[in-house]
């Protein structure tokens, strides 16, 4: 049995034979879950380094400026990220504080640096002797990245504050919104196939 065009199922380690050949947007299932492994990508080195570049910007801009305002009788309270967990921890939550200045900025941010690291060099010399150690680190980071889970948490505490206060949202929430929507097409395109196939083979 040649190993090499085998792969185990995510969802219940059957054995799967690859087809010698796939094409482009082809898609690989497996046979007994019919739960889906990965897509064949048209040019995935390209568009990841483009995406993760557009992400790491948004970030960036999303924690230098207000995220939301708050009018409650006569008084405006304006919040940026960063000061979130800070309020948090203020209010005695030091762990959800933690939490979230982890899971929601650092992580990320580190998460989309150590995908650049390791992808640069691929796109540029072909192959990183780094690559092992990169492709590590975003495998271990991505479990813990809540972003998408931060945005919904603020979408239901915004509605039910829109009855009793006005919100204003400002230039940080959308640049948050829009890095998670790129946050997730790059977890899309970079499975874990295709994150060890550029280590093994560069480009």
């Amino acid at each position: 049995m040649d190993l090499n065009k085998h792969i185990a199922c995510h969802h219940c380690d059957l054995l799967i034979r690859l087809p010698d050949e796939l094409e482009v947007y082809q898609k690989v299932c497996c046979p007994r879950c019919f739960s889906e492994q990965f897509v064949i990508r048209k040019n995935p080195l390209d568009k990841t380094i483009a995406i993760a570049l557009c992400a790491l910007v948004l970030l960036g801009l999303s924690i230098s400026f207000p995220f939301l305002s708050i009018e409650t009788a006569g008084s405006i309270n304006t919040i940026s990220l960063l000061q979130s967990p800070l309020a948090l921890y203020d209010e005695g939550y030091s762990m959800i504080a933690l939490l979230v200045l982890a899971c929601v900025i650092l992580l990320p941010a580190i998460y989309l640096l150590s995908l650049l690291a390791m992808l640069f060099p691929v796109y540029v010399f072909g192959k990183n002797q780094a690559s092992v150690f990169y492709a590590k680190i975003v495998t271990a980071l991505l479990p813990w990245i809540m972003a998408d889970v931060f945005v919904i948490g603020v979408l239901v505490a915004l509605i039910k504050l829109m009855d009793t206060a006005e919100i204003v949202l400002d230039i940080a929430f959308w640049s948050y919104i829009a890095f998670t929507v790129m946050f997730i097409i790059i977890t899309n395109i970079v499975s874990k196939r295709q994150l060890w196939y550029w280590v093994e083979n560069g480009k």
